[in-house]
């Protein structure tokens, strides 16, 4: 398969703005070294795209797709859901801690309320006795 020069230098040069974008991110600590990874692969795959089409020409003669475009276009639908599914299952993870920390929060409150209103008794019952 055959292609076009400038498809090869556009991915190319849109590999290289997610490559310096991820980078720009990672050195602002605004994103995390483990996602940092998916996204340097994903830049990678992107700067070398016009050079390994051939597996992707290979898979789409496997499944008799006559173009790549759409095996392209699945295996990156494909990569999103498997990214969603993870920050949603990071996300279910958070919203526990949260939730357990919300419940030691309300304990420890109201332990404290007891503790202050048994120290208030106290103290009003050492005044009374001074009396």
């Amino acid at each position: 398969m055959d292609i076009p020069v400038h498809h090869i230098i556009f991915s190319f040069l849109c590999g290289l703005l997610i490559l310096a974008f991820v980078i720009g991110l990672i050195r602002r600590s605004l994103l995390q070294e483990r996602y940092a990874v998916l996204w340097f692969v994903l830049a990678l795959v992107f700067m070398t795209y016009g050079w390994w089409v051939s597996p992707v020409a290979a898979v789409a003669n496997w499944l008799q797709i006559g173009d790549v475009v759409p095996v392209v276009l699945f295996l990156g639908i494909f990569m999103c859901t498997i990214l969603i599914l993870e920050l949603y299952l990071k996300l279910n993870e958070f919203a526990i801690k949260i939730k357990n920390l919300i419940q030691e929060i309300s304990i420890l409150r109201f332990e404290l309320e007891s503790h202050k209103s048994e120290t208030a008794s106290t103290i009003h019952d050492v005044k009374d006795e001074d009396i």
